[in-house]
């Protein structure tokens, strides 16, 4: 799953500002319909910017649990959003070398 994300993911184009935007919007329909995401599924996203609010919103209205691993300074948003926050910070050590 892991090399299909890296495929699938690994060209999409994470620039600040709209091209950021037209980023994220690509990967909630990669994830949608390229993924076969399936009942049962849950998304997990590793990022804090506030540009994956509408992706997260997509995949709840799915069904889709989300959890959001990230440091404290995640975007508010997204950290009400997920169904699970898992704060990174107290890892900090162990992320970094």
């Amino acid at each position: 799953m892991i090399n299909r994300l890296k495929g699938l993911l690994g060209s999409v184009p994470l620039y600040v500002g709209l091209q950021k935007a037209l980023g994220a919007d690509r990967l909630r329909y990669r994830c949608l319909d390229e993924l076969g995401l399936r009942d049962g599924d849950t998304v997990t996203l590793v990022a804090g910017d506030g540009d994956f609010v509408p992706t997260l919103t997509s995949l709840k209205r799915r069904g889709f649990p989300v959890t959001v691993m990230f440091w404290s300074h995640a975007s508010r948003q997204l950290r009400e959003l997920a169904d699970e926050f898992v704060d990174l910070d107290p890892h900090f050590g162990f992320l970094t070398w």
